[in-house]
């Protein structure tokens, strides 16, 4: 039976323990489409933070309105002043949100780019295995920047809640001009 011939193909670069040239290529690949979908998901949060901003301002705006024509129409004064405060706290909490995802999101990208800086230098020095600094570094370490998305969506569930709560205090004020 004649022997069959298998090639040794001898890889680019050494292994780096569990990091090969091509495990390093899909992490800048995946670096690549992580950070265009933080991009995108940035765009959807700034338009709903956006949206909150105007439905509290609409909503204070007619509040004023209201307190402009107030004398002598039966509109409730303190039910008024009650709803401009829960819109003027909405629109607080969801301009402190918009800050809070753009920090989150500046410091995400900035924790990305330094892990894959990490490990792209532990590469290119030719070490034959990882250690465990980086690994922990680069691949094992969850993000640590959370929090500002934690806080951001807090207030935006309070800004949300503030205008509910205006509103609901918008109509307590002016349902005696509605029955």
């Amino acid at each position: 039976m004649p022997e069959t011939f298998t090639p040794k193909i001898k890889p680019e670069r050494e292994t780096l323990g569990d990091i090969t040239p091509q495990f390093l290529a899909h992490w800048k690949v995946g670096y690549k489409i992580c950070k265009e979908e933080s991009s995108r998901m940035q765009e959807w949060v700034i338009e709903l933070v956006k949206h909150l901003v105007i439905i509290n301002a609409a909503g204070l705006a007619g509040v004023v309105s209201l307190i402009a024509i107030q004398p002598g129409t039966g509109i409730d004064k303190q039910s008024l002043m009650s709803s401009g405060f829960c819109f003027v706290l909405g629109l607080a909490c969801a301009v402190a949100d918009m800050y809070c995802n753009f920090l989150g999101h500046s410091r995400r990208t900035s924790e990305m780019d330094e892990r894959i800086r990490n490990l792209v230098l532990h590469h290119e020095t030719n070490s034959l295995e990882i250690k465990e600094d980086i690994k922990e570094k680069t691949i094992e370490k969850p993000f640590k920047t959370k929090y500002p998305f934690i806080i951001a969506t807090l207030l935006g569930g309070i800004a949300a809640f503030a205008f509910t709560v205006g509103m609901i205090y918008v109509y307590i004020s002016i349902k005696a001009l509605i029955h």
